[in-house]
């Protein structure tokens, strides 16, 4: 009897390991388009942050931070996950990367666009 209720257990813990749940951050790896959106958000606030008095970088840093993930939805442990595995693989990081950078060029010179239509 022990061994049929052991071995019931030992089945439906393999079971439940095998079944198919989602990590942290997978939504977002699979929403290539929510993380740019997320990371030129991240280089705005650290540009922004970069204009202010260093005693407060820190604190304002942070601050940045949880409200850009709020604004996005995700968690902080998503977030950090995603950013790792991201990180983990040089071709699809330099991609992401690429494609931030282009979207913050875009938006650098829609603004500037936007100031000469006003003067």
């Amino acid at each position: 009897m022990g061994k049929r209720i052991a071995g019931l257990l030992f089945l439906i813990t393999l079971w439940y390991s095998c079944t198919d749940q989602q990590q942290p951050g997978d939504s977002l790896l699979q929403d290539e388009e929510k993380m740019i959106n997320i990371l030129v958000d991240m280089h705005i606030a650290e540009a922004a942050i970069g204009r202010q008095n260093i005693i407060f970088r820190d604190s304002l840093r942070e601050h940045y931070r949880d409200n850009i993930l709020l604004i996005h939805d995700i968690s902080e442990s998503e977030y950090d996950t995603v950013i790792w595995q991201v990180q983990q693989d040089v071709s699809k990081f330099k991609g992401i990367q690429e494609q931030v950078y282009q979207k913050l060029k875009t938006l650098k010179d829609s603004n500037k666009l936007k100031i000469k239509a006003k003067s």
